[in-house]
């Protein structure tokens, strides 16, 4: 029984070895084989960067967001009415 113990303590141990590399080309935490820690710009201040939105686009958004969401909860209500007219159907 220690054995196993034992065996498993030795498993769960992390070696370092890297299963696969995340540094993909495209991704914001990317950095080439040559750029140094201290070359990598700040990514405090880059949502201050992006284009806000105003308000006309957070109406058209606000707007489709409304509409899936009626989309949704139709066809739901749709499945529960045909769900009890079946079972209506059966009982009676």
């Amino acid at each position: 029984m220690k054995n196993r113990i034992q065996n498993r303590d030795e498993i769960d141990q992390d070696d370092g070895r890297t299963v696969i590399n995340m540094n993909v080309d495209g991704m914001p935490w990317f950095r080439d084989q040559n750029t140094e820690i201290s070359q990598v710009p700040s990514t405090e201040n880059q949502i201050d960067s992006h284009h806000q939105m105003g308000w006309k686009e957070s109406f058209i958004i606000s707007k489709y967001v409304l509409k899936a969401s009626l989309w949704i909860i139709a066809c739901y209500s749709i499945g529960i009415i045909l769900v009890i007219l079946f079972l209506i159907k059966i009982w009676s």
